[in-house]
């Protein structure tokens, strides 16, 4: 249990005001459980004042007591409500809030080893069950463990025999309890990595759907997804029937301890050691009791529950940041486009060299067009401008290494392009404020006509205000026409694109290439293409055979000189 208590104490250290909170909250149920077992002994008191000792001022003065302090604790349950708002408030967003900070922040080796079913679990069930933990599961253990420690001094008051009883039922049932949940977590650990595999599945697979219905493949996929589905049904039930056996156990020890319970306290009241007032406050307090001895063991058995979600939001919080990230290094004034070049740079993911003693410039005003087989590391090369990977070697621009810049100021000066751009929810022009907030609306226009985007958006009824629907009802082309438009709006120095025209026809892709060369005609602009049709186009074409450049080039210099080249567009 105190690896679970660790890793709890430390995620509510990272939430701003989490421990403060909380123990406020905590403090405030042990003041409404004290309340709770006075409101039982009065009644207890109230009972002996009228069958044994027959005072009717006493019995007066015991009820006033009672009703002041049930409404005392209608006071402690409305605070208490409020601190439980805070509590939601503070633990679910602002665990979310930092969770999402670091994933923008963190290195992308890191982020690759997680699949996106996963990732979604951990934004939302897991940090839910933190929430639960918190707000619940935690709670109770150490509400219960406190009414445990005042029910056995009070009981010892009236009867020391009798919490002793209490006392040794209370150690026997914590240790078997704790014994069933065990095999339990080791179950539901397995389960999750599961789920988040199936979650993922599903993902991908909608994403896919168009490829799906293209290739007549949904009798297939129907089968599979039902296939995978029943078997995530089997493991819900296999969980449950642990579940529901771990639940019976403690009940089974409950209903013992309830008899052996019992039996004491007859013959103790036989012998005249106690009275009916006493005896009915002590069953009260058993019963209090082993429901408290229930609910530890549960509630042990639920965070143990949540303790795999736990440990991967606590990995996500420890990522390391991009080196980088918040540095303070010196920039450049940024006014003059400098060269940028690859100097001896050597990289690879693990013990895989992808990119080898890779040695090339970048020059404003020239069109790069790069081609090569998949694996070739033209991706991977762009991923080293971005500063997403270090490198052996140096890559500098303006004759400075990158790694000297702030990253922010960095990434602000290059423009990426990718193959399937992402259209954020809201209207055209929030998404263009995203890349560039001080915008003018005149600016926008200006934007989108250089973007080849003016007269159809001025055909929309609502014009940039357009609620673009995350890009369900636009072109692929017009797609990247809005990509290109939020490039603009930035006025990179360097342009990266990865495949920008594999999704659109040869007429538009002629277009969508010519008016790129136009626009950026005074930039670094780097192209991975696997068209033809945009190799023609280029000032200089590289080709990229096991990592390195093999051959260079205009089109027709390459068509007649290289044979790599040549073999990639079958010619």
């Amino acid at each position: 249990m105190k690896q679970e208590i660790d890793s709890i104490s430390w995620l509510c250290s990272q939430v701003s005001g989490g421990r403060r909170i909380l123990f406020k909250k905590y403090l405030l149920k042990m003041a409404d459980s004290i309340i709770d077992l006075f409101l039982t002994l009065i009644i207890g008191l109230l009972i002996e004042a009228i069958f044994y000792r027959n005072n009717l001022k006493l019995f007066i003065i015991e009820s006033i007591v009672y009703i002041v302090l049930f409404l005392l604790k209608c006071i402690v349950g409305k605070i208490i409500l409020v601190t439980v708002n805070q509590l939601q408030e503070n633990i679910l967003l602002g665990l979310r809030k930092l969770m999402f900070e670091k994933t923008m922040k963190a290195n992308a080796n890191d982020l690759n080893e997680l699949n996106s079913g996963e990732f979604l679990q951990m934004f939302g069930q897991d940090v839910e069950d933190i929430f639960t933990c918190f707000n619940d599961a935690l709670e109770k253990i150490t509400v219960s463990v406190f009414q445990i420690f005042i029910i056995f001094m009070i009981v010892a008051y009236y009867s020391f025999a009798l919490a002793v009883v209490i006392l040794c039922l209370s150690l026997v049932t914590v240790k078997l309890t704790s014994f069933s949940g065990k095999k339990f977590q080791e179950y539901r650990s397995v389960f999750r990595k599961k789920q988040g595999e199936y979650i993922d599945w599903i993902n991908e697979h909608l994403k896919g759907m168009r490829d799906i219905r293209i290739n007549q493949s949904q009798l297939m996929m129907a089968d599979i997804f039902e296939n995978k589905t029943v078997q995530n049904l089997k493991d819900k039930e296999k969980i449950r029937f642990i579940e529901i056996r771990s639940e019976r156990i403690v009940g089974f020890i409950t209903a013992i301890f309830t008899v052996i319970f019992w039996t004491v306290s007859a013959l103790m009241i036989f012998n005249g050691i106690l009275t009916v007032g006493i005896f009915y406050v002590t069953n009260k307090y058993f019963s209090n009791l082993i429901s408290n001895l229930s609910t530890i063991g549960q509630e042990k058995i639920n965070i143990r529950n949540y303790m795999p979600g736990f440990e991967k939001i606590r990995d996500i919080l420890g990522l390391k940041e991009e080196e980088g990230a918040n540095k303070r290094n010196k920039s450049i004034d940024g006014n003059q486009c400098a060269e940028l070049k690859f100097n001896g740079v050597t990289f690879g993911y693990g013990k895989k060299k992808v990119i080898r003693d890779l040695n090339m410039a970048f020059k404003p005003g020239k069109m790069y067009v790069i081609v090569g087989a998949n694996g070739e590391g033209k991706t991977t090369l762009m991923n080293l401008i971005l500063r997403f990977y270090d490198v052996d070697g140096t890559i500098t621009f303006n004759g400075e290494a990158i790694g000297q810049y702030p990253l922010k100021w960095w990434r602000k000066h290059i423009g990426f392009l990718q193959q399937h751009n992402i259209i954020f929810e809201g209207s055209l022009r929030d998404n263009i404020l995203l890349y560039a907030p001080d915008k003018s609306e005149t600016e926008i226009w200006d934007i989108l006509k250089m973007a080849g985007m003016y007269d159809t958006v001025k055909e929309w009824e609502e014009g940039i205000d357009t609620n673009l629907l995350c890009g369900a009802r636009l072109s692929e082309g017009q797609k990247q026409r809005i990509a290109i438009a939020r490039i603009l709006a930035r006025d990179p120095d360097i342009i990266l694109m990865d495949e920008p025209t594999a999704a659109v026809d040869e007429e538009i892709e002629k277009l969508i290439i010519s008016d790129i060369k136009e626009m950026y005609k005074n930039k670094i602009l780097i192209i991975i293409t696997h068209r033809i049709a945009v190799a023609k186009q280029a000032d200089i074409v590289m080709v990229m055979k096991e990592g390195n450049i093999c051959n260079y080039g205009k089109h027709e210099a390459l068509v007649k000189e290289s044979s790599d080249y040549r073999s990639l567009f079958g010619l």
